[in-house]
């Protein structure tokens, strides 16, 4: 046998037993570093759970805190929202001309619940209504107020009519 088949031999010998090694050794040892990687990031979520316990109850408390500062009970928020409107209106001489039923979509674990009504009356009252509802109550957030200038052709009148969604997310 010649050198040169010697090292050829020998280079092959080498390769063979990496492959085996890693085959035996290797690849188990590898498989349960990723198992007991794994099986200590369970542990951790498992050792925070009571810690992540404790802040979601106070979380709740300081939900339930704000509902109650905002007057939101158990009723529906659709009462409340137009309990809210009424209440509004008729201190600050506007008119509520369109309440439609909240178009509800769901998502993949939340809801969108968008409420959509008509509010008349002059620009700046209309202005402080949204800013009352929008910063003072927890009704949600408005995405659109759509001004209309209307005329009311019986008294020969224009007036201003915004057009306004609320949306609301819900689990």
């Amino acid at each position: 046998m010649t050198k040169r088949n010697k090292n050829i031999a020998l280079i092959f010998g080498f390769a063979l037993m990496v492959i085996i090694a890693y085959q035996f050794a290797f690849a188990e040892t590898l498989r349960l570093r990723k198992s007991h990687m794994k099986l200590e990031q369970e542990q951790l979520a498992f050792e925070n759970t009571p810690q992540r316990i404790s802040i979601l109850k106070q979380k709740e408390r300081y939900y339930d805190s704000i509902l109650n500062a905002n007057n939101i009970g158990s009723s529906s928020l659709q009462n409340e929202l137009l309990k809210t409107l009424s209440s509004f209106d008729a201190a600050n001489d506007l008119k509520v001309s369109a309440f439609v039923a909240p178009h509800i979509f769901n998502e993949k674990d939340y809801k969108v619940i968008t409420y959509s009504f008509s509010v008349t009356g002059s620009f700046n009252n209309i202005q402080k209504l949204l800013y009352h509802i929008e910063q003072k109550t927890a009704f949600g957030e408005l995405v659109n107020v759509h001004y209309t200038k209307k005329r009311d052709f019986r008294r020969r009148r224009n007036y201003l009519e915004a057009a306004v969604l609320l949306r609301r997310f819900e689990r």
